[in-house]
């Protein structure tokens, strides 16, 4: 059996570039070190509702923590480096989906809108696996 867990709610999205991350927030999460977030991150606009669940499996390495977040939004994302997530859930915690060592793999769909009405929206699905996929973290 493989424990799963989802955000009650995602409120806020932002992106910032992995290797501003301090080296080893993995690691530092693992050991239950409190980690915070001093870089400003680029909020990310979305429309309806934005999930990421959350699965843990159990390698021959040790547990994995695989994570998926999905959300659409009219921004196109930088492609020209490495990007990590933080989200915010409904409760006001801070989690970051990505680090200087892990890199979340971005998958990006483009819809097309009506001429007479409805935008252009990319539709986002971010998946990571690592020891901790999701980690909590504080912002100054």
């Amino acid at each position: 059996m493989t424990p799963c867990f989802s955000l009650p709610g995602i409120s806020a999205i932002a992106f910032l570039r992995s290797t501003d991350l301090m080296p080893d927030l993995t690691l530092q999460a693992l050991a239950d070190f409190p980690i915070t977030i001093n870089q400003e991150p680029t909020p990310i606009p979305f429309t309806g509702d934005a999930t990421c669940e959350t699965t843990q499996t159990n390698a021959s390495v040790g547990p994995s923590q695989n994570a998926e977040l999905s959300f659409l939004s009219r921004l196109q994302l930088p492609t020209d480096h490495y990007l990590a997530f933080l989200l915010t859930d409904a409760n006001g915690q801070t989690y970051l989906l990505g680090t200087r060592e892990d890199h979340p793999l971005i998958e990006r769909i483009q819809s097309f809108g009506s001429p007479s009405a409805d935008p252009s929206t990319f539709t986002y699905r971010v998946e990571l696996s690592a020891p901790i996929a999701l980690i909590p973290v504080t912002l100054p």
